[in-house]
């Protein structure tokens, strides 16, 4: 009899040990060892459940981003392989634009043209980087690229300016002395800070390529070398 008293007791003991376990408790339980068995998506998804049932807590927020990091830290080097396929081609394009321009060229119906492309080519890039939102490290290498582009656009806008002042008939164009003095002023600084940042965009691109052993030396040296 007390043999079955005693068992009967741990049974009571182990159903209430079972029952007392919350669907919080669970749901980390279960998000923690997705987490160490690298199943991403399955951990933010029980993290996720965790918080529904206690919004406050600390543990299941940090898990949470700390699953979420995790996952886009395994993607990385596809992701930025795929960033590099689908950017070669653009970049190409840029690097060609900034390249010195021939005394036939020094046409304001020319160097229109020219800055209508580098907009062209910003805007390029600008829905480029939409499909990349969350890889931090690919956005903020590409910012650089989107700021090399950005004073090469202020460069060939001053250039403009400058052609339309000097033209047979400046006064069709209304650029004043003051306009194109400033225009003058700028063309070193734009030209500059466009260099400038695009060395940055590569130099970032190399880090990355050894971080993630990505193989785009060859891709990075085309765009040094122009």
């Amino acid at each position: 009899m007390r043999l079955i008293f005693y068992i009967l007791s741990f049974a009571v003991i182990f159903m209430l040990v079972g029952c007392g376990q919350s669907e919080f408790e669970k749901n980390m339980n279960h998000g923690k060892k997705y987490l160490k068995s690298k199943q991403y998506s399955s951990a933010i998804d029980s993290f996720n459940n965790a918080l529904i049932d206690n919004p406050s807590s600390s543990d299941a927020k940090t898990l949470l981003e700390k699953a979420k990091e995790d996952q886009i830290e395994s993607t990385m080097k596809e992701k930025l392989t795929q960033y590099m396929n689908e950017n070669k081609m653009i970049v190409v394009k840029f690097v060609l634009e900034r390249k010195q321009q021939k005394i036939e060229d020094l046409t304001v119906e020319i160097q229109d043209d020219k800055l209508h492309r580098l907009i062209d080519i910003q805007e390029e890039e600008r829905k480029l980087i939409s499909k990349y939102q969350g890889y931090k490290s690919i956005t903020d290498t590409h910012e650089k690229l989107l700021e090399s582009i950005s004073a090469a656009i202020d460069l060939q806008s001053d250039t403009v300016t400058l052609m339309k002042y000097v033209a047979d008939k400046p006064n069709d164009y209304q650029i004043t002395d003051e306009k194109a003095s400033e225009a003058q002023a700028n063309l070193k600084t734009n030209s500059d800070l466009s260099n400038e940042k695009l060395r940055m965009y590569t130099d970032s691109l190399g880090e990355l390529q050894t971080k993630y052993g990505v193989d785009i030396s060859e891709k990075t040296e085309n765009v040094k070398n122009q």
